[in-house]
């Protein structure tokens, strides 16, 4: 966001780092899109960003629709804000997704 949280979205926001106990696939995928659409700005997630990527990837097949990730969000995490190179499964998956996009752009 641009704009300065208030007061109660701040501590409302504080309050998901009492969520990070919850391992069901569509609560990674539920911290990645929160990790992604604060990205670009103050806002810090109470979360490790790459475990909650490695749990994506892992239990990937477990997630619901509603809450999987495109494409391309998934790509930007991974490009932009993950550390692929600590993991294998996120390095593989990164060159995935390049793949996948590289053959839809012909």
């Amino acid at each position: 966001s641009d704009t300065q949280l208030s007061a109660e979205e701040s501590l409302i926001f504080q309050q998901l780092r009492f969520l990070n106990d919850d391992n069901a696939p569509d609560a990674h995928a539920c911290r990645l899109k929160i990790s992604l659409v604060t990205a670009n700005s103050e806002i810090t997630c109470p979360w490790d960003l790459s475990y909650e990527m490695l749990q994506y990837v892992s239990k990937m097949s477990s997630v619901s629709a509603a809450c999987r990730l495109s494409i391309e969000e998934e790509l930007a995490l991974l490009q932009q804000h993950v550390q692929t190179e600590i993991n294998y499964k996120l390095a593989n998956r990164q060159q995935f997704l390049r793949a996948i996009t590289d053959c839809s752009a012909v």
